[in-house]
């Protein structure tokens, strides 16, 4: 397969393909590990670096202790959650550790002037 053809492929699985659609990342979260968290709710993803918000998306297509967010969005930017600080990048390489970090994951509060504001 060509690297046009795999690229044309991720970017149109449902994952990806509905948050360039719509905008909004969605952070893909296992049901054993979305204890307070409901499905379609905003919530706050957050490493050591940074955090975005998201829309959580909770499903079995995802294994446990595990998420998955797209990158490539321009309103939330996977990078901050990442850093390219001495001894977090990749040995072999040198690329910026990209998956297997520690991420807290937590819902959005909505507040009572948010509600009646229409947020």
């Amino acid at each position: 397969m060509k690297a046009a053809n795999i690229l044309e492929t991720i970017g149109n699985t449902p994952h990806v393909r509905i948050n360039r659609l719509f905008g909004d990342a969605e952070v893909w979260i296992n049901p054993t590990d979305a204890v307070a968290i409901v499905d379609g709710s905003e919530v706050v993803v957050t490493t050591a670096t940074g955090s975005i918000r998201a829309t959580a998306r909770v499903t079995d297509d995802i294994v446990a202790g595990s998420v998955s967010i797209p990158h490539g969005l321009r309103d939330q930017n996977v990078s901050v959650l990442t850093s390219g600080a001495i001894g977090t990048t990749d040995a072999l390489s040198g690329m910026v550790t990209q998956s297997g970090f520690v991420v807290e994951i937590s819902a959005v509060e909505i507040s009572a002037a948010d509600v009646s504001s229409g947020e």
